[in-house]
């Protein structure tokens, strides 16, 4: 398969080489790069065997790779139960419960008493006290002075476990999964710009590279805290790269009508390799083991490196027309076609061609545009945030962690199916509002329930409102491309990431309070969130059915006429 890669170079006299196997395709007047070049890939098959494989392969399995040191950080981050370590036990006949009442002091949680996990009992008697007055000595909370001890029935060991991060320094955990949302918007804009500077393969293996070794540097430097930090937030650099970079080539070469799959592919790889994270989690155990066994194996990315090409469409928009040529004839063989006779000269156009840069600014063009954006953003950041919350919550929740993290990560699979078919049978609008709509009941009906001390059911409610919430992100992204125009449709999605992702800085600071103040304090904010999210989603226009803008003036007035109640159902 990498003899396939070895092809002809193409003589530097334009179109000499590629004018002897087909036809040329016609060029219609003022046509832009865009069309041009998606002309060209229909000439030599933009769905053929060399897309299948590819996406199949990077697309989808790679994906399943990737996707675990991603989110691995959260599963050994977990804090399990643990309270003061009292000694002497095993020098008693005590059982532990009989210890734990005896030393512990037990602390209201949310209308359930519990055993204190920070404070244990001194008393104030001494070998002089006389023992008249044993009965009167009294004894005062104080913080664990032994350290702590820790249920140890899901994991050996975890980073909290292992440095101590709980009670006053329970907040490092939260620390931590900042440094990491905030290594991710660094990255974003580092590699999006390096990406079009360099490419999007180089910039593809660097992000695996990246990854891989922050996630390897911390598995050795938890005891040293700023050192730690540095290392996750390097290994979160790439999270947005290492997705994107194959996302962006194989869109490039492919026909507009399998971009929805190729994006839904990725969901289910995503998917894949979070249930696969859990499993092997649980069986691994100790955080160590458990981050070397998920970061290693993506080394085997390298041994793929002759099989990815780089984007055509990028190398001809670098002035790299020999190379750019030579991509196309090896997609071409792959799918048993042949190149144009005007490929060379195409490639010429799509170089040459200048587009008009629209800036951030360009969003608030007029005030129906500018309201569009604002609204976009919120949902954007309210899906993330909520998103992410509830996906570090598995951190917090009772039960088995690997199977709330295993549940939480399939359920997303169906939510996007979800996402798909409603936004395509009763508009994207509805789909939105009634996604949040759920979310809101769900969030409502757990809250009730960690009230209530009824445990069995959070589960299932916190579960079905990650269902709600993938649905949601679904609609939010095609919602994004639909609205706006080419011109500045990447930087409408980038702002609203972007904006998402630093409200998602707060994330591990909710679930902490949960933690620390009351149980109840992250349902409750999500509800409030995904209100607002309900809000906004209602008043942004609906674009199933509807002629898309394709130009910023078109943005400006889109969605003018439609009503509130209107509905816009499947044709």
């Amino acid at each position: 398969m990498g003899d396939d890669l070895k092809v002809a170079n193409v003589p530097e006299k334009a179109d000499e080489g590629v004018g002897k196997q087909k036809e040329p395709f016609q060029e219609e007047p003022g046509e832009g790069d865009d069309s041009l070049f998606d002309q060209l890939m229909e000439a030599i098959g933009n769905g053929g065997r060399f897309q299948k494989r590819f996406n199949f392969l990077y697309n989808f399995l790679l994906v399943i790779l990737l996707t675990m040191p991603y989110l691995n950080i959260i599963l050994v981050m977990t804090i399990p139960d643990h309270w003061c370590h009292i000694p002497g036990l095993e020098t008693t006949n005590y059982t532990l419960d009989e210890w734990k009442d005896k030393w512990l002091p037990k602390e209201n949680n949310s209308g359930k008493m519990k055993y204190s996990s920070c404070k244990m009992f001194v008393e104030n008697v001494t070998d002089e006290t006389p023992v008249g007055e044993l009965a009167a000595a009294s004894r005062h909370n104080d913080n664990c002075m032994y350290g702590w001890d820790f249920d140890r029935q899901w994991y050996s060991e975890t980073v909290p476990t292992q440095e101590s991060w709980v009670c006053n320094k329970e907040i490092y955990v939260s620390n931590t999964f900042a440094a990491g949302r905030i290594g991710e918007i660094i990255g974003t804009f580092l590699f999006g710009q390096l990406g079009d500077m360099y490419g999007r393969k180089p910039v593809f293996y660097i992000s695996i590279a990246v990854l891989v070794i922050g996630r390897t540097l911390s598995v050795f430097t938890s005891a040293y805290y700023y050192v730690f930090l540095f290392s996750i937030a390097l290994g979160s650099l790439a999270s947005t790269s290492v997705f994107q970079s194959p996302l962006v080539i194989s869109m490039e070469v492919s026909d507009e009508k399998t971009r929805s799959y190729i994006a839904f592919l990725q969901c289910a790889g995503w998917v894949f390799g979070l249930c696969i994270l859990a499993f092997v989690a649980w069986v691994v155990r100790d955080w160590k083991l458990i981050m070397l066994v998920t970061t290693l194996p993506n080394i085997i990315c390298f041994c793929l490196y002759k099989l990815l090409p780089e984007s055509p469409r990028w190398l001809a928009s670098r002035g790299e027309m020999e190379k750019a040529v030579d991509v196309l004839k090896y997609i071409a063989r792959v799918n048993g076609s042949k190149l144009p006779k005007n490929t060379y000269s195409v490639m010429e156009k799509i170089r040459d061609k200048k587009e008009k840069f629209y800036g951030l600014a360009s969003l608030f063009a007029n005030w129906r545009l500018g309201k569009n954006t604002v609204l976009m953003v919120i949902a954007w950041s309210v899906s993330g945030l909520c998103y992410y919350v509830i996906t570090l919550s598995v951190t917090t929740m009772s039960g088995n962690p690997f199977m709330n993290f295993f549940w939480q990560s399939l359920v997303e699979l169906p939510g996007y199916v979800l996402g798909k078919v409603m936004s395509d049978k009763i508009g994207r609008r509805w789909t939105h509002a009634i996604s949040y709509a759920f979310g809101s009941f769900f969030c409502l009906a757990a809250v009730v329930a960690q009230t209530i001390g009824a445990d069995h059911l959070i589960l299932i409610l916190i579960t079905l409102v990650k269902l709600t919430l993938t649905t949601s992100f679904y609609v939010v992204w095609l919602r994004t491309i639909e609205i706006y125009p080419t011109c500045v449709r990447q930087t409408g999605t980038s702002i609203g990431g972007t904006v998402s992702n630093i409200i998602g800085i707060t994330g591990p600071y909710i679930i902490y309070l949960g933690a620390t103040i009351d149980v109840r304090l992250p349902n409750a904010v999500l509800l409030i969130m995904i209100l607002i999210g309900f809000s906004c989603s209602v008043f942004l226009p609906e674009t199933l059915n509807k002629k898309l803008p394709e130009t910023l003036e078109d943005a400006k007035a889109f969605g003018k006429n439609q009503k509130f109640w209107s509905f816009s159902l499947s044709k």
